[in-house]
C-alpha cells in the first residue's frame, strides 16, 4: 500500500513539474511574441502572433494575441496596411492600454520607383506578374523598375525574388476611396519622394477577382480593368516529372534548326505541365512533347522553369561528320 502511494505521489509530481514546464514556456513565447508584436504595430507593420477577427458593421478589426489584444478601425479593406487605418490601439492582457502611434508620417522609404509612361496611351492593360495568390497589370506603363539597396533591377524580377513587394509598394500609396462600380479600392502615391512620376492603383475585389493595377498618376477606370481573364498560363504552369522506371538511354525530345535538345535518359512520356487549380479553373496536366508541338510553351521557357536537358548544336555535328568524311577520303 505504501509503494502505491509513494509512486502516485510520484506520478502526481512529474505532472506538476510538466504543468509547470508547459506552463513557463506558454509565458515565455507569449511575452516574446507580444513585445515582436507591439514593436511591429508602433513601427507601422501589423502583427504577426495572433489570431485575426473582422466586424464587416463597425469594420474594426481585432488580432488577439496570447497576452494582448490590438484592434483598429479599418478604412475599407482588412487587408489594407496598418499605416492607412485610424484609431488603433494596444492592450496588455486585453486590459491595460499601451501607447501607440496614431500616424506613421515618418515610415522609411527604402526603396524607389522609376516609370517611363506610354504617351498619348491608347493600349489596354497587360498582365506584367501573377503567381497563385495574385495577378498584378500594368497600364499605359512602358517600362516599371525598382531600386533597393543601391540595385536597380524591373519590377517584375523583384517580385519574382519576393511577391511581398506589392504590398510594400501598396503601404506607400495613399487610400483615396471606392470606386463607383461599388469595389474597386483607388490609391495614389502620396507625394514623389519615392516615385518619379507618381503612380495609381486599383485593387479588384468583384467575384473572386483580386487583380492589381499599376498605372500613371492619372489613370482612370479602364473598361478591361477588374475583369475575369484566363492570362496567366505562362506565370503559374509548372513543370513535374512523374515516377517511372529509369531508362538510361539518350533521348531527344525536341528540335529547331539549330539544335537536339536531348534527356539523358527516355522519360519524355513521363514529364507534364501543371496548371494549379486556382481562379476558379480546374487543375489541367499536359503532356511536354504536346505542349512543344502545338506552341504551347517554349524551350526557353521550360529552361527558366527548371527543366533540365542537354543542348546538342546540329552545326557541330555536321561540322564533325564533314571532319570525319574528309579524313577518310584521305586516308583513302
Amino acid at each position: 500500500m505504501i509503494t502505491v502511494i509513494v509512486t502516485f505521489f510520484k506520478i502526481v509530481k512529474e505532472v506538476f513539474k510538466t504543468i509547470y514546464k508547459v506552463t513557463l514556456l506558454i509565458v515565455i513565447a507569449g511575452a516574446l511574441t507580444t513585445g515582436l508584436d507591439y514593436t511591429r504595430v508602433s513601427s507601422g507593420d501589423k502583427p504577426m502572433f495572433n489570431v485575426k477577427f473582422y466586424n464587416n458593421k463597425t469594420k474594426k478589426q481585432t488580432f488577439q494575441g496570447v497576452f494582448y489584444k490590438a484592434t483598429r478601425k479599418v478604412r475599407n479593406d482588412p487587408n489594407e496596411p496598418l499605416t492607412e487605418s485610424s484609431n488603433i490601439k494596444f492592450k496588455l492582457l486585453n486590459k491595460y492600454d499601451v501607447k501607440v502611434p496614431t500616424e506613421y508620417k515618418n515610415t522609411t522609404i527604402d526603396y524607389a520607383i522609376e516609370t517611363k509612361e506610354v504617351e498619348n496611351c491608347q493600349e489596354q492593360s497587360k498582365l506584367y506578374y501573377a503567381n497563385e495568390n495574385i495577378k498584378v497589370y500594368t497600364y499605359c506603363i512602358e517600362s516599371f523598375q525598382v531600386t533597393a539597396d543601391n540595385k536597380k533591377e524591373e519590377l517584375i524580377s523583384a517580385l519574382k525574388e519576393n511577391p511581398d513587394l506589392i504590398d510594400e509598394i501598396d503601404s506607400k500609396m495613399g487610400f483615396t476611396g471606392i470606386h463607383y462600380n461599388g469595389t474597386t479600392q483607388m490609391y495614389m502615391s502620396r507625394d514623389d519622394e519615392y516615385t518619379n512620376n507618381g503612380l495609381a492603383m486599383f485593387k479588384c475585389n468583384n467575384n473572386g477577382i483580386t487583380d492589381i493595377y499599376l498605372g500613371p498618376r492619372n489613370m482612370q477606370m479602364q473598361p478591361d480593368f477588374c475583369t475575369y481573364k484566363n492570362d496567366d498560363f505562362k506565370f503559374i504552369y509548372k513543370v513535374e516529372e512523374l515516377e517511372h522506371q529509369k531508362v538510361e538511354q539518350v533521348e531527344t525530345f525536341w528540335e529547331d534548326q539549330e539544335n537536339y535538345y536531348q534527356f539523358s535518359e527516355t522519360k519524355s512520356d513521363f514529364v507534364i505541365i501543371k496548371v494549379p487549380a486556382i481562379r476558379g479553373r480546374q487543375e489541367q496536366t499536359i503532356q511536354l512533347k504536346y505542349a512543344l508541338y502545338n506552341g504551347i510553351v517554349t524551350i526557353d521557357e521550360l529552361k527558366e522553369k527548371g527543366l533540365e536537358f542537354n543542348t546538342v548544336s546540329k552545326t557541330a555535328n555536321t561540322t564533325n561528320e564533314t571532319t570525319n568524311n574528309t579524313t577518310q577520303e584521305s586516308n583513302s
